[in-house]
């Protein structure tokens, strides 16, 4: 669940306003789809958008979850002892 990413820096659109984006991408133009657009596009309700909303099915530190996995603490190995 999530993306294969270590951080969120790491995605294109961090910190960038859409024309930023755009640009970075060297694209004519750019436009994002709403969750429910994405969802009416592939015909489907069944899927998990947490990525996109930050709603996760439970409940998660994202900030302390970013970390572990990008080599600070390791927060997820300690409370699994």
């Amino acid at each position: 669940m999530g993306m294969d990413f270590p951080t969120r820096s790491e995605l294109v659109a961090h910190g960038r306003s859409v024309d930023e984006v755009r640009d970075h991408l060297g694209a004519d133009s750019l436009v994002y789809l709403t969750v429910d657009e994405l969802m009416d596009a592939i015909g489907t309700t069944e899927l998990c958008t947490a990525c996109f909303t930050g709603n996760y099915p439970f409940n998660i530190n994202i900030d302390e979850t970013e970390k572990a996995f990008s080599g600070g603490d390791r927060v997820w190995e300690s409370q699994a002892l």
